[in-house]
């Protein structure tokens, strides 16, 4: 395995998990997926992580959530964003 870690091309795969998960890319996409997975052990980590998310959150329905969910969400979401390491996803 060869940690391939690159702003760049992370950042392309980042945007693919939700699809790769889904199941909607084209096969082409879907092991271009698979490859960086394969070189790139801390976006392994994170495809891990980002479908445990997926999990666990499908199991939730929307009317046992709190009004300011989304607004509260948001800023998880920028907090988490702003302190992330520049080398990426981390392994727990």
């Amino acid at each position: 395995m060869n940690e391939c870690h690159d702003s760049g091309r992370c950042d392309r795969f980042y945007q693919a998990l939700s699809d790769f998960l889904d199941g909607t890319l084209s096969a082409a996409e879907r092991q271009a997926v698979e490859e960086h997975m394969r070189r790139c052990p801390p976006c392994e980590v994170y495809l891990e992580q980002f479908r445990r998310v997926v999990e666990t959150t499908g199991r939730v329905c929307r009317e046992d959530l709190p009004a300011d969910f989304d607004r509260v969400m948001r800023g998880v979401m920028q907090a988490w964003k702003a302190a992330r390491p520049e080398n990426g996803p981390q392994k727990n």
